[in-house]
């Protein structure tokens, strides 16, 4: 990128913290309890949301292209293909012994009922409502470095990303320069997660966290605010699990629920569980044609920090062995270019690499090692935990090195995908000091994207391609490669129409022209182009079905 565009800039707004009280109004209510009756375990909402205003009336922003953005995008719902399809052989016949060695043995064959209802929930399709990664960058050069870890079972810094985001846009009159179509997306799929019958819908959280009661707020106003069902909002600990002979049942207030948002780790939800009796997860065949959980069981599997050491074991072992994963191997491969190299046991050559719990969270007893030395490490309450050895991928930072930052992906369900489809739906920048971010060392960071709107130009490319594939002008196998084909169109777009900003990333156009470019696989071509014929062909193409571009 040239140096004349600049990735951190100020713009003369503040956050509103009253605009909680607009759009989660119980959580507002309930801190303004607690805080009058000095409950020291609730923290404050101010405490909980420190944006980085200052004195003078100016709040910092990242600032990303769209054609940034765009590859956000294809990296996030590509990797995220690629965790949901893995789980095709991890969960098969002949790979499933294979789980306790990547998920922790000790606690995989101490809970064997969770893991039997977890593949029932992938095998019957039961669908996810959110998720997000977390994301090295290169902010220099606008890329996609790495992907940490997903957020695929609890994630929070909704309220930031979707609701604060937007109104400090909106105040700059700039509220359509963003990435920011989480809580649109989420609301428009409602019916399709839920079904066309009427249902109780519970929406349970911890009280005692102020975030994850406004993350579970915004959760329930989308789905309150687009379906006839019932929909109640409570504290965890006020489920129930009625056991009646042949038909348990799961109530909440007495009202019997089934569906269940569970703002709750899987992990400490199997814990109770089995601490009960009867315990619901031994009788999971019983209810669980009539009741589901947000997020499903099968989500544990892509959250814990196992995965990534199973794709990694995928490719480098598997593929050798199999021709059935060796295929689904080469179908990812753009994919697991943004996969971190991961183990369950440390490989000699590994000299730089960081130690992390496979249930660890907030940064919990992650240890940095440098040279085989250990640099950093944070403390924790999973020091007893199995562990991953991650080669050491840092990501890079916006302000000379002053802090440094990761992007943060946003998925929803995708109304014209598949059944366990999700799409990149926003984005989000997270900033920190040192070596490692911890929450409580970290700052939400607002961002703004130069250029029109995405999704006007993503829907029709969509049709565009379908078209194609009808014609055979391009060539199609799968759904994975409908989607990589929409958002290399797209890109191919942007660089079409991006005159100033998006060009930066790229160079001059006229230094491109002429070279060869590696045509994507999906376009039916036998001969080298150049850059120049493709961007003319994708014109062209364009003009002659949606008119001038």
């Amino acid at each position: 990128m040239q140096k004349s565009f600049k990735r951190k800039i100020s713009l003369p707004v503040l956050p509103d913290y009253e605009l909680l009280e607009e759009y989660c109004p119980r959580t507002a209510g309930v801190n303004q309890v607690y805080e009058l009756a000095n409950v020291e375990e609730k923290s404050s909402v101010e405490d909980e949301f420190v944006f980085p205003e200052n004195k003078d009336g100016i709040t910092p922003f990242y600032q990303f292209t769209r054609n940034e953005v765009r590859e956000i995008n294809v990296a996030t719902e590509r990797v995220y293909g690629l965790l949901v399809d893995s789980l095709d052989f991890l969960f098969s016949d002949k790979y499933k012994h294979l789980i306790p060695k990547f998920y922790g043995k000790e606690w995989i064959e101490k809970y064997p009922e969770f893991v039997e209802y977890a593949i029932h929930t992938f095998k019957n399709n039961h669908e996810s409502i959110y998720g997000r990664f977390d994301i090295a960058y290169d902010f220099e050069k606008g890329k996609v470095l790495k992907f940490y870890e997903g957020n695929l079972d609890t994630p929070t810094m909704y309220f930031d990303s979707v609701v604060m985001n937007n109104h400090l846009l909106e105040r700059l009159g700039e509220g359509e320069s963003q990435y920011n179509l989480q809580y649109e997306n989420l609301a428009k799929n409602v019916s399709r997660v839920l079904g066309l019958n009427e249902n109780k819908i519970a929406f349970l959280f911890d009280s005692n966290i102020t975030e994850d009661a406004i993350t579970t707020e915004l959760l329930f106003q989308a789905f309150n605010d687009n379906t006839s069902s019932l929909c109640m909002l409570s504290d965890i600990n006020k489920l129930r699990y009625d056991w009646e002979l042949n038909k348990p049942k799961f109530t909440l207030d007495d009202v019997v629920v089934n569906h269940i948002f569970a703002l709750y780790p899987w992990e400490d939800m199997v814990y109770d569980f089995y601490a009960e009796f009867p315990n619901p997860l031994k009788e999971w065949k019983q209810w669980a044609d009539h009741t589901r959980f947000f997020e499903p069981a099968w989500r544990f599997f892509v959250s814990n920090k196992g995965v990534w050491a199973w794709l990694t074991y995928l490719e480098e072992v598997l593929a050798k062995e199999d021709e059935n994963v060796a295929a689904f191997i080469e179908s990812y491969l753009d994919a697991l270019e943004y996969v971190i190299p991961s183990y369950m046991e440390k490989p000699e050559r590994l000299k730089n690499y960081v130690k992390k719990p496979l249930q660890g969270r907030m940064s919990n007893n992650v240890e940095f090692y440098i040279d085989d030395k250990l640099v950093h490490e944070t403390e924790g309450y999973y020091a007893n935990d199995d562990f991953i050895y991650q080669e050491y991928e840092p990501t890079t930072s916006a302000d000379e090195g002053k802090s440094k930052a990761i992007v943060c992906s946003w998925l929803a369900p995708w109304i014209n995908g598949e059944k366990l489809d999700m799409e990149s739906s926003g984005i989000a920048v997270r900033e920190f000091t040192g070596e490692l971010l911890e929450v409580k060392k970290e700052r939400f960071m607002p961002h703004i994207v130069t250029g029109v709107d995405l999704e006007e130009e993503i829907e029709p490319l969509k049709d565009l391609v379908n078209s194609l594939n009808s014609l055979g002008v391009i060539k199609l196998s799968d759904h994975s490669a409908q989607l990589y084909a929409v958002n290399t169109l797209a890109s191919i777009l942007g660089m079409l129409r991006d005159t100033s900003e998006s060009l930066m990333q790229y160079g001059s156009l006229n230094e491109l022209v002429d070279e060869s470019v590696s045509v994507p696989e999906f376009i039916c071509c036998d001969t080298p182009i150049t850059y120049k014929d493709l961007l003319q062909a994708v014109e062209s193409l364009l003009a002659d079905n949606f008119g001038s571009y």
